[in-house]
């Protein structure tokens, strides 16, 4: 955690909440997604490379995204549980689910 930035710590926090039962296949993948996602949400102008820490982390992140386990169906399913577990919280507020294109 960045005790210097507490907007990094809570989208940290928020990360790990929302992706903390992804199943990769792999607990080690499971792992190197939450860290690589906090890297990137901590930078979400900057490329992978501008993101990570170090070279060893932006080649970790670039070996996590070419593995077939990891797609982006099997990254968005934890957040897409997350946010029908919210949208049920609502008591028929009206929701959008907006798909990316």
């Amino acid at each position: 955690m960045d005790t210097e930035n507490p907007e990094l710590d809570e989208l940290s926090a928020w990360l790990v909440d929302e992706l903390h039962d992804v199943a990769l296949g792999d607990k080690r993948l499971n792992r190197r997604l939450l860290t690589t996602g906090a890297q990137l949400a901590a930078r979400p102008s900057g490329s992978i490379n501008q993101a990570c820490a170090d070279w060893a982390d932006t080649k970790a992140a670039y070996r996590l995204f070419a593995k077939a386990k990891t797609t982006a169906e099997k990254i968005r399913a934890p957040h897409d549980r997350r946010t029908r577990e919210r949208a049920r919280g609502t008591n028929g507020s009206l929701l959008f689910r907006i798909r990316p294109t």
